[in-house]
């Protein structure tokens, strides 16, 4: 029997805690991050020092290079700072995984709020034609979703993938969120809606099965207050979730993510 949207979100917020708990059958695709303190550096014998990089390539090429534009576009208070690029990818400072703590998603809310989502999406580059639908036939062909009306918002510019795997954090203590997507490559409505999806999909536990990471008892993201934006966050939390498993369904990782999208979808919308 699926959960009814229409009731109180004090119900809904212990159904996705629920959820969130699940994670445990899961065993991580990958060993923890080794997160401590000290930054990693290189000094030389004279004055200088060296700082480790990130090289990136991507499939197809021309990503890579537009996600570079788009991250300095952004700027280098919100995304790592791009160091160079060429014909076959980008050079981007290192930055360590960030810290998780109880309050990382409301953190994350704040600074998605304050840095990208206040912003003109006419003014970024890549951005759509006015009116450009495509995602919803992409979404019906590959996921089988048709998107009702309820699931939209006023289109703004968005990351895209703010989860907590991509948050990074600098040798100012100061976060990072890397891999946003250009406009024009996103296969969905660019509304806060879709970023909202994504913080939801780490709360419900994404970083433990990918990364190993602890499972925290996240603190209730401050878009799941209101019942509008928070059944628009479920819906496009189960449409990425769908997305993942669609991509990889052998992993633990898309294992778990079928499984979450199957337990959303039963939502009664």
């Amino acid at each position: 029997m699926g959960l009814n949207l229409e009731m109180d979100l004090t119900r809904l917020n212990l159904f996705l805690r629920h959820l969130a708990g699940l994670v445990r059958d899961y065993s991580p695709d990958n060993l923890p991050y080794a997160i401590d303190s000290k930054n990693i550096e290189l000094c030389g014998f004279g004055h200088s020092k060296l700082s480790l990089a990130v090289y990136k390539e991507t499939v197809p090429i021309e990503f890579a290079l537009e996600q570079a534009t788009f991250m300095m576009f952004l700027g280098k208070q919100i995304t790592p700072k791009i160091l160079s690029f060429n014909d076959t990818g980008y050079v981007m400072e290192y930055l360590r995984p960030a810290k998780m703590f109880v309050n990382s998603l409301r953190e994350q809310e704040r600074f998605l709020n304050l840095f990208i989502w206040e912003r003109q999406l006419s003014e970024a580059p890549f951005t759509k034609q006015i009116g450009d639908e495509s995602w919803r036939l992409e979404l019906w062909e590959t996921i089988r979703v048709k998107v009702p009306d309820w699931a939209l918002d006023t289109p703004c510019l968005i990351h895209g993938d703010p989860t907590l795997d991509n948050t990074l954090e600098g040798s100012d203590t100061f976060i990072r969120i890397t891999d946003p997507i250009p406009p024009h490559r996103l296969m969905r409505p660019s509304i806060r809606a879709i970023d909202h999806g994504k913080i939801l999909q780490s709360f419900l536990g994404w970083e433990v099965v990918l990364r190993g990471t602890p499972r925290i008892e996240f603190q209730w993201p401050t878009f799941m207050c209101s019942y509008e934006s928070a059944r628009r966050a479920v819906f496009w939390c189960m449409v990425a979730l769908k997305r993942i498993a669609l991509r990889n369904n052998t992993s633990n990782a898309g294992k778990w993510a079928e499984s979450m999208a199957g337990e959303l979808e039963k939502c009664e919308w």
